[in-house]
């Protein structure tokens, strides 16, 4: 079957497409470069929160202490989907993601769990008002953290 389109109506139709491919590919670009710095900022928050519970350690504070340390549990369970492929360090965005985070990816993962547990185990130990665990659990945790950056952050 042939259908006849003047010249006119193929140039509206290649112009609708390739405004269409523009805006979308620049609506990926856009969705990826917001997860990223919404990554960082997370991972700043994280380290800000962290100096909270120090702080609230040293004064025996296991109440304001419980309430930091259910944000960093909360950060420790969504953390992973923030490390999609492709959201690796560029020279267009912030980032200092290692591209080792996706070549060794399972690795990645088991520091995140490792993480995560410290981060419930820190929860319990404040809960129970132990301040010897809970100096131990954060120590853990906040090693951790560090462990993680060394093997992961550029």
């Amino acid at each position: 079957m042939y259908y006849n389109i003047d010249i006119g109506e193929e140039a509206s139709l290649l112009r609708f497409i390739l405004i269409f491919l523009i805006l979308f590919i620049n609506f990926e670009a856009s969705a990826s470069d917001k997860l990223i710095l919404t990554r960082i900022n997370k991972m700043q928050e994280s380290d800000r929160i962290m100096n909270s519970i120090k702080k609230n350690i040293l004064e025996s504070d296991f109440t304001k202490a419980s309430q930091n340390i259910k944000n960093i549990k909360n950060w420790a369970d969504i953390m992973i989907q923030f490390f999609p492929q492709g959201s690796e360090a560029s020279e267009t965005n912030f980032s200092s993601a290692s591209n080792d985070i996706w070549k060794e990816f399972e690795k990645f993962k088991d520091n995140v769990n490792i993480f995560r547990a410290n981060a419930n185990k820190m929860f319990v130990d404040a809960q129970n008002n132990d301040l010897n665990q809970l100096t131990k659990s954060f120590r853990d945790t906040k090693n951790t953290c560090n462990s993680c950056h060394e093997n992961f952050r550029n």
